[in-house]
């Protein structure tokens, strides 16, 4: 069984090609409805548009850094998984940049479960950032992890 974690992001520019906007808003309703329900709930984005792409990965690097015991230094981690399968969904909002959500579909659930555990560790995006990522842990398996600055 595949599982899935979602990712969201800021971007300034999408360099990827994309499906049209009523594959992608299918895609969401039938496979992701947690995500579009979460970004109206947020008001996160006034989405009259939605493009979205799919890139599969034999190997994916994820990268990190900890901040141990709160103190002011940092090293940097990774944990690379094999056979990521990566869809971005891109919505605008009001100042026309754009939002992606990003999910990454594990071929295993003890690939999920690497991934969750470096997560917590591996940034301190993921703790100021907390109430997003709660969300989605209620929510089937997929998990929201915020990363970059709005």
């Amino acid at each position: 069984m595949r599982v899935f974690f979602a990712l969201l992001s800021l971007l300034l520019f999408a360099t990827l090609p994309s499906c049209s906007t009523s594959e992608c808003e299918r895609k969401l309703e039938n496979d992701y409805p947690e995500i579009p329900t979460y970004i109206k709930n947020q008001e996160l984005a006034k989405h009259s548009e939605v493009t979205c792409t799919v890139k599969e990965h034999n190997s994916y690097t994820f990268y990190g850094y900890q901040e141990p015991e709160g103190k002011c230094h940092f090293f940097d981690v990774e944990l690379t998984l094999e056979n990521v399968l990566i869809t971005t969904f891109s919505f605008l909002i009001d100042d026309k940049r754009q939002y992606d959500i990003l999910v990454y579909e594990f071929e295993s659930d003890e690939d999920l479960e690497k991934f969750k555990k470096f997560i917590p560790d591996a940034s301190l995006y993921y703790e100021k950032n907390k109430e997003i990522h709660d969300f989605f842990e209620a929510k089937d398996k997929v998990y929201l992890y915020f990363h970059g600055i709005p």
